[in-house]
């Protein structure tokens, strides 16, 4: 029996894993309320996710603030290109449908179209943050680019992404959780886009960072 729960064995190392993400979940949601640091936070987090996928290693809160701090500025960068147009893309929403303001059905499908548009290219931007190291402009393109490239893959991330905003909006106590499960639950589909993209089947995260500079 305790050799059952030890630190070493398989339910241990699953157990030991849940909590590691538990804290790394907490830490998430307590480093993205100052709301500037969503980039940073959500990179991180994204980080520990693809090294995890990868080598099932480096996924804890050290490794996480560790993350957190070299993504500080480029993470922060891309969320604040990202944060402009989801801003007018809220206040057309809420136009419309919360003080509805006459629109045409053209208009509100325009408006859902430019949001679908802009998730596609979140689900990618800060997973590019978190293995590469490009200007964060550059990153928000390449995220659109791979996302107009593999439409299925987009497709499904952004459904995953949007169950845990829909949770967010039924259960917010949990709201702590959804992101980064969507996260995790993400990496591994994420990573094989950027593998393809790369065209090398043996890259690891870990080459990705020592070898910043080759731009999926």
């Amino acid at each position: 029996m305790l050799n059952f729960l030890s630190p070493n064995s398989p339910l241990g190392r699953w157990l030991a894993f849940f909590l590691d993400a538990l804290l790394i979940s907490v830490a998430w949601a307590v480093c993205s309320l100052p709301v500037v640091t969503i980039g940073a936070s959500t990179s991180a987090l994204h980080r520990v996710a693809l090294n995890w996928m990868r080598d099932r290693s480096d996924c804890d809160l050290k490794n996480f603030f560790a993350a957190f701090r070299e993504n500080l500025k480029g993470g922060t960068a891309v969320w604040l290109i990202l944060l402009v147009p989801l801003a007018v893309i809220l206040f057309n929403a809420y136009a419309v449908w919360i003080a509805l303001v006459e629109a045409s059905s053209a208009a509100k499908w325009m408006i859902l179209l430019t949001l679908v548009v802009w998730m596609a290219a979140a689900v990618y931007a800060f997973a590019l943050q978190a293995a590469f190291e490009n200007p964060p402009m550059r990153t928000v393109v390449n995220a659109l680019r791979i996302a107009a490239s593999h439409l299925t893959t987009t497709l499904i991330l952004i459904g995953l992404f949007a169950l845990a905003v829909f949770c967010t909006l039924v259960f917010p106590y949990g709201a702590f959780l959804y992101v980064p499960v969507c996260v995790f639950l993400a990496a591994r589909p994420t990573w094989n886009v950027f593998v393809k993209v790369m065209g090398n089947p043996d890259v690891t995260v870990g080459q990705a960072e020592e070898e910043k500079e080759n731009d999926p």
